[in-house]
């Protein structure tokens, strides 16, 4: 079989069985979402008979059959990239499958292994691909101080500015903060420089390991215990949720990772392991910071472009926790994060190295 008869009946297969839903439809009839995700020039699904032809008059789908008799789909799949188009096809296709699997009976599953958290919406996360790890790890040190400034003004309220931090970053001092929130700012940065190494050198899990290496540098003798899983029972400001017993993590922690990282593509797991991590309260303290070095961490070990939480939108940030802390449903959470990528990603594709071998551009945070 061809691979343009395979893209073909694999379309079939799945309007047969109803396995694409509203806002994938949607995704697949966007130039920018198929070039991103398949790259190819056109969008996959085109329903409008008018659009089928470029400027040249060239037709660029199929048009023997309308696919659920609604759609053409797009023909231009050229034979000399077929080694890029089948990676990423068929990463497209685990997707649709793990977004099916986890959707039958998601919201009791994933309360059974997320500890009560869950979702009722599928954001797409448009974070650019940066292709490889290295081209990830590239983009996040040359903004290592931009996103150390927007977490820790988001989540901790620090003061010190993006000069002050840069600053800091670069080993020196700076005034007008004090010596913990100066601390706090270097020990972080030290926690994004161990990231880097870590995916660097393929050795960034998403396991209880990994979670406490980083907080030994994020909460480095800012939390009680630092590097290691709380030890007694804790309580978060602000709500009346209670999180798990400590006797429950290390178990609650191995089978949360499992179920997300096996059922959710890279973006959304990265998302979900940071809220189920914030809300599971792992350790004494810093935990957001811990967990936002774990978001970048799978993101950046799947070729995505990191991210923060933007200080301008820290009020809103808080708010919409606060809520996710005492409902466990992190809808809104998702919704927020989506606008964030929005956000910090206007044009994905101005983020994209134009081949695997091309450096990144920086990103404004």
């Amino acid at each position: 079989m061809s691979f343009q008869d395979f893209v073909k009946s694999t379309l079939e297969y799945m309007f047969k069985y109803n396995l694409l839903w509203k806002d994938e439809l949607n995704n697949l009839q966007n130039k920018e979402y198929c070039k991103r995700t398949f790259h190819i020039d056109y969008p996959l699904l085109e329903p409008d008979e008018q659009k089928i032809r470029d400027k040249s008059n060239n037709c660029r789908y199929w048009t023997r059959h309308k696919f659920n008799n609604e759609f053409y789909a797009c023909s231009q799949w050229w034979r000399q990239n077929f080694h890029i188009y089948e990676p990423l096809f068929e990463e497209w296709i685990k997707k649709i499958l793990r977004h099916n699997r986890a959707g039958k009976g998601s919201k009791d599953v994933t309360i059974k292994y997320l500890d009560g958290m869950f979702w009722s919406e599928r954001p797409d996360f448009a974070i650019p691909d940066m292709r490889t790890r290295k081209n990830a790890v590239f983009a996040f040190r040359k903004n290592i101080a931009s996103i150390t400034w927007n977490c820790l003004s988001s989540f901790e309220h620090n003061p010190a500015t993006l000069p002050q931090t840069e600053t800091i970053l670069k080993g020196q001092s700076v005034g007008g903060i004090s010596i913990d929130q100066l601390m706090q700012v270097k020990n972080y940065g030290d926690g994004c420089k161990k990231l880097a190494d870590l995916i660097l050198n393929e050795k960034f899990s998403l396991n209880k390991e990994t979670a406490c290496l980083l907080h030994s540098y994020a909460g480095k003798e800012e939390a009680l215990e630092w590097g290691v899983f709380r030890r007694s029972e804790v309580a978060i400001g602000g709500t009346s949720y209670s999180p798990p017993h400590f006797s429950k993590l290390s178990s609650l922690t191995e089978q949360g990772f499992s179920f997300i990282i096996e059922n959710y593509a890279p973006a959304e797991a990265a998302i979900a392991v940071f809220l189920f991590m914030a809300r599971s309260q792992l350790f004494y303290d810093a935990n957001k910071r811990a967990a936002s070095l774990m978001m970048n961490g799978i993101l950046m070990s799947n070729g995505l472009h990191p991210i923060t939480v933007l200080n301008r939108d820290s009020e809103d940030f808080h708010h919409r926790l606060s809520l996710f802390y005492k409902t466990g449903d992190a809808t809104d959470m998702m919704r927020f994060f989506a606008k964030t990528v929005e956000t910090l990603f206007p044009n994905p594709q101005d983020f994209e190295p134009a081949d695997p071998a091309h450096s990144p551009g920086r990103c404004h945070l």
